[in-house]
């Protein structure tokens, strides 16, 4: 009898083996690996990544970040000389192109006009200069001369640009 019940004992304990066998694989056919072990060799870190390319060059399309705007305003008179001292020129306005007046500082060109018959007016720069002082409807306007164009010709010959009565036009810069 002893024989027999390890028979059985062996078929229940094979038959419990397989159960648990198939119940531990899930019912694959084979069983899952564990993943490989790390080697004792060096292991070499891959490179790294090249450098990001340089940003574009500001092209002069391209607007810069902090940018202001200056704007710079011009308007004329238009007048005859009244008198001309050293470096002081009193002008006579017959026109303005502009409500906005003249105040002292601003840069100026004086330019005198040249008729000729049968020919469109031409206007001549014959010097650089800033407004002496603050103009004033129904008062001449004071000029200072800075830089007297030399070698302005009319006809190829020199002449006084500066006599009472040269029809002149003063455009000035204002910001």
């Amino acid at each position: 009898m002893r024989m027999t019940t390890l028979t059985s004992a062996a078929r229940w304990t094979a038959a419990c083996s397989l159960i648990l066998c198939m119940l531990g694989c899930g019912g694959e056919s084979e069983p899952v690996r564990p993943p490989p072990q790390p080697s004792a060799t060096a292991v070499v870190p891959p490179p790294p990544p090249p450098p990001p390319p340089p940003p574009p060059e500001p092209s002069a399309s391209a607007p810069l970040k902090y940018t202001t705007e200056v704007v710079i305003h011009q308007a004329e008179i238009h007048g005859k000389i009244k008198l001309r001292a050293g470096k002081k020129l009193l002008v006579e306005p017959l026109v303005s192109t502009s409500t906005t007046q003249p105040l002292k500082g601003n840069k100026a060109e004086v330019f005198r006009v040249v008729d000729k018959p049968g020919t469109e007016t031409q206007w001549l720069l014959i010097a650089d200069a800033e407004i002496g002082a603050d103009f004033i409807n129904g008062k001449n306007l004071e000029v200072a001369i800075t830089e007297e164009k030399k070698g302005v010709l009319i006809d190829g010959k020199p002449v006084n640009h500066w006599l009472a009565g040269t029809m002149v036009r003063v455009r000035w810069q204002w910001q």
